[in-house]
């Protein structure tokens, strides 16, 4: 999944308001209140990065981002695991295909972007889906022996598996082959 989001800095810095109103209602679908919400919050200076729209599948991210980018509106794009609520890569226009093309008056008559996908900015204008909900993700994954289903397992090393190899030749290719071992029913998987 992606998520776009901003630098309002960035729009202060080119002073992109006169053009940003009618592509956010455009593309995103978002309302003349929330968009004066957002004009509050960067008057003051208050504005970190803003997560515009979240879940979005690429084919929507790359409809999203052209018209800002034919507009010298720099957006941010992310490609995250909607699970694990990391990030795994920063989405740069080169990569999605985007190229800079004369603005348009006009570019999309629905907005691509749903309302579920789109951030309420009275509810939260600093929503990030990199941290959103991460108290119920365990922060390491637990290995489970297929064996006795305990939890108590460490991995194997390669010294010592090559130990084995040295020790037992042929007869240790058991241990070698396998990545974990279980310190409560010893065995190795």
């Amino acid at each position: 999944m992606y998520y776009i989001s901003e630098s309002p800095k960035d729009w202060k810095e080119r002073d992109v308001w006169a053009k940003l109103p009618p592509l956010l209602k455009e593309v995103f679908g978002y309302t003349d209140e929330e968009i004066q919400i957002f004009k509050d919050l960067d008057a003051r200076n208050t504005m970190g990065e803003l997560t515009l729209a979240i879940n979005i599948t690429k084919e929507q991210a790359v409809l999203a981002m052209q018209p800002f980018t034919d507009n010298n509106i720099p957006l941010g794009c992310c490609e995250y695991d909607d699970i694990t609520k990391r990030l795994t890569k920063l989405v740069f226009n080169s990569t999605l295909g985007i190229t800079k093309q004369p603005p348009k008056d006009h570019y999309y008559d629905q907005p691509v972007i749903s309302p579920e996908q789109r951030i309420d900015p009275r509810i939260n204008p600093y929503y990030d889906p990199c941290v959103h909900d991460y108290s119920s993700i365990k922060s390491a994954p637990t290995i489970t022996c297929p064996y006795c289903k305990s939890t108590n397992c460490k991995k194997i090393s390669a010294l010592s598996k090559a130990g084995s190899v040295f020790m037992w030749g042929i007869f240790a290719m058991g241990k070698a082959s396998k990545e974990w071992h279980c310190n409560n029913c010893n065995s190795n998987f």
